[in-house]
């Protein structure tokens, strides 16, 4: 899993927080227990919605001053 990489190879804790965005119940559903439990430290959020409406969703697209990655599997 790319988030588990990124937070074990940090040269400093860094606070990462994941989303995971989709249209599907069902696939939200399936890929948030792995994430949680592999992901201990990291809080996992999971957003019902539509990626074409991903401006809308204020919580990906505000600036917070941290790094942001977004990666879209299809």
């Amino acid at each position: 899993m790319l988030v588990e990489h990124w937070v074990r190879n940090a040269p400093r804790p860094s606070k990462v927080e994941l989303y995971l965005l989709d249209i599907s119940h069902v696939l939200l559903k399936t890929v948030y227990t792995p994430a949680i439990e592999t992901l201990h430290d990291v809080p996992v959020r999971i957003i019902h919605g539509n990626f074409h409406d991903l401006p809308r969703y204020a919580m990906l697209t505000q600036a917070r001053g941290q790094h942001q990655l977004y990666t879209l599997i299809a």
